[in-house]
């Protein structure tokens, strides 16, 4: 049998409420109780939880933002997120051990843009970047 718990709190963050609303509903449909999900800026994190294990981006930022890095766990805290540009992006993971950052390219991928004040900015009434 499955364990469909996660074994700490994990949380998402969700730009739209379409989104939550989704994940909510994905969550309940599974079983699984112990995730929160917020609807903010993805590119701030959640920093009343921080510091986190893991912190994985599905969506391309132009640039690591800034606020994700300081929410890692000082104790091999990882970070996973596409970066580049809207249309040529690398997977990196960043591991943080102690005051040293390290820096690993994973190979190309093409993902939506992470919108946001640390990413892209915001988009326009009919979904284009701002």
């Amino acid at each position: 049998r499955r364990d469909r718990r996660a074994r700490r709190r994990p949380r998402g963050r969700q730009p739209m409420t379409d989104g939550h609303t989704l994940a909510a509903l994905a969550l309940r449909r599974l079983g699984i109780t112990n995730v929160g999900i917020h609807i903010g800026d993805g590119t701030l994190g959640w920093p009343p939880d921080a510091p986190y294990d893991a912190i994985i981006i599905t969506a391309g930022a132009p640039k690591v933002p800034d606020k994700l890095l300081t929410q890692l766990s000082p104790n091999r805290g990882r970070l996973v997120i596409p970066i580049g540009s809207l249309e040529d992006q690398r997977l990196f993971l960043y591991e943080q051990r102690g005051d040293q950052l390290t820096e690993q390219h994973l190979g190309p991928v093409r993902f939506v843009p992470l919108v946001g004040r640390g990413a892209w900015g915001a988009t326009t009434e009919n979904g284009h970047l701002a």
